[in-house]
């Protein structure tokens, strides 16, 4: 109910309303302490946007803020270095025109580092990935640790399917609190 009140809240400063404070702090530290980090980073950074730069709760503010970002595994860093805002917009997608509502975006890929941190937090075993088509992976020599060529933890995760990110949201999701999904074949295009 916290979670849900805060983001109404989010869309009424978004209207010039004015949050106190004092409630980004409150979801912060209840997010922090259920283990939700996404939501605990967009809280504090709601907090620290707005408050006053003085008194106890911004020092308990500073004093913790720290701690909690040392609980962050380092592979998921670029989760909270966010997403982009996409604006309401129309695309044509051959005869047909999608008005699209505002979105966020992940400003990049998930990495192989990220869905490393998914696998051994879960012991998730990936799907094969295709086996025809563009970007096909040659299942019988490669997977998404060892694709075929030099890779890092910094790099784009590949020869993964469908199944393997709708696993991966639905985890991010849980972990996060969020609701992460694929985007749209219209909104990846207007993006």
């Amino acid at each position: 109910a916290l979670y849900s009140t805060m983001d109404e809240f989010r869309e009424l400063e978004k209207d010039g309303g004015a949050v106190p404070p004092g409630l980004f702090f409150a979801e912060a530290e209840a997010a922090r302490n259920r283990g939700h980090l996404v939501r605990a980073e967009r809280a504090f950074n709601d907090y620290f946007r707005v408050a006053n730069k003085s008194g106890t709760t911004f020092d308990e503010a500073l004093r913790v803020y720290p701690e909690f970002r040392s609980s962050i595994p380092p592979q998921l860093e670029s989760v909270f270095e966010g997403m982009t805002s996409i604006p309401s917009g129309t695309i044509r997608i051959g005869d047909e025109e999608s008005i699209l509502e505002p979105f966020s975006l992940g400003r990049h890929e998930v990495t192989r580092g990220q869905f490393l941190v998914f696998v051994t937090a879960t012991d998730y075993r990936p799907q094969p990935a295709a086996t025809s088509g563009d970007g096909a992976c040659d299942v019988e020599q490669v997977n998404w640790k060892t694709p075929g060529f030099d890779q890092t933890d910094e790099h784009p995760v590949v020869c993964v399917n469908v199944a393997d990110a709708l696993a991966y949201i639905a985890w991010l999701n849980q972990w996060s609190s969020l609701k992460f999904r694929l985007p749209t074949e219209a909104e990846w295009e207007y993006a």
